[in-house]
């Protein structure tokens, strides 16, 4: 993966809309692009490790299961949801773990994930936690995925900004909330 193919993919999500998405997003207008990132990005890296950060209802990581079949997909929240709970019976490749995002589950410890979906509770600190108890089980070349950037005064955003890993801001990903796509090289 180069910054050029990740800004290919990004101009093919927000092109179009992946079929398979279409039962799962309510709001087209405001989700469907950066699902659909998320389901070419699986697509691209398959077989790979996707985890989800802050899963909600699941749609997410409902994209990374389908965009790649042979993937492990993993999502992570400190809170239960029905609908979530409901996608790991039907989808093969997706396992739901409820725990706080940090640390992460010990079974992941020996992986190298491919992709990493940043999606909590939004604010510097709390995105800098998550990214020190990640950044080691980042496989190289690794896509890193930051939702909801404008949150919290631009927490996430300052937060990403001080990295130093190429990263695009396209906020057409998620209008008015804001999105990331990093780069991740050693």
């Amino acid at each position: 993966m180069n910054i050029d193919i990740l800004k290919q993919l990004i101009t093919d999500a927000l092109d179009g809309i992946v079929p398979e998405l279409l039962d799962i997003v309510n709001d087209i207008r405001n989700y469907s692009p950066y699902y659909n990132l998320m389901y070419l990005l699986s697509k691209s890296y398959a077989p790979c490790i996707c985890v989800e950060l802050g899963v909600e209802t699941g749609r997410g990581s409902f994209a990374l299961a389908c965009g790649g079949p042979t993937n492990a997909v993993v999502g992570i929240d400190n809170q239960s949801c029905k609908e979530a709970m409901e996608l790991g019976k039907i989808l093969h490749n997706f396992t739901y773990v409820i725990q706080s995002s940090t640390p992460p589950p010990s079974f992941l410890l020996s992986k190298k994930i491919s992709i990493l979906h940043i999606d909590t509770n939004h604010t510097y600190a709390r995105v800098g936690q998550e990214w020190d108890a990640y950044k080691p089980l980042l496989a190289e070349g690794a896509v890193v995925l930051f939702d909801d950037t404008h949150a919290e005064n631009d927490g996430v955003m300052r937060y990403i900004k001080q990295l130093p890993y190429p990263t695009i801001f396209d906020d057409r990903l998620h209008p008015n909330c804001g999105y990331a796509v990093m780069l991740y090289d050693h």
